[in-house]
């Protein structure tokens, strides 16, 4: 019972995990795509 409720408690973990990663990659992609060009024009 225990071990179930383990189990089914990781899988919401790893759903949850992975909206925030996905939300996270896409803000992240945002960023690369607006930093870089700026990251290389200071150099």
């Amino acid at each position: 019972m225990y071990e179930d409720a383990k189990n089914s408690g990781r899988l919401v973990w790893v759903g949850v995990g992975f909206k925030v990663l996905n939300s996270m990659q896409m803000s992240f992609v945002g960023a690369i795509l607006y930093g870089c060009p700026r990251l290389l024009n200071s150099k």
